[in-house]
């Protein structure tokens, strides 16, 4: 069980990171896009979790959903290393 939460979970993260990229391309304003990841996540895990263990669909959703908040610290993350500091 412990290995397919970990799959679902990095799955979950990765796929929700990438909507939110795709996201942030189009003119849709980017306010909400941390509660939207959260939601994204959420939606992920819980169909990943179906097809991975279909038995625990309530931990596959709140992992899911645990996988887009941290889809938001990895957006961070990436920007901070690609961009650097700045200094003026």
């Amino acid at each position: 069980m412990m290995n397919n939460m970990v799959s679902n979970s990095f799955c979950t993260l990765i796929l929700t990171y990438a909507i939110c990229t795709a996201i942030k391309q189009t003119p849709i304003s980017t306010r909400w896009l941390p509660l939207f990841s959260v939601i994204v996540g959420g939606v992920i895990g819980f169909l990943v979790g179906t097809f991975i263990e279909p038995t625990h669909l309530m931990d596959n959703l709140v992992i899911g959903a645990f996988g887009g908040a941290n889809a938001t610290w990895l957006d961070q993350m990436v920007k901070q290393l690609v961009k650097g500091e700045q200094h003026e």
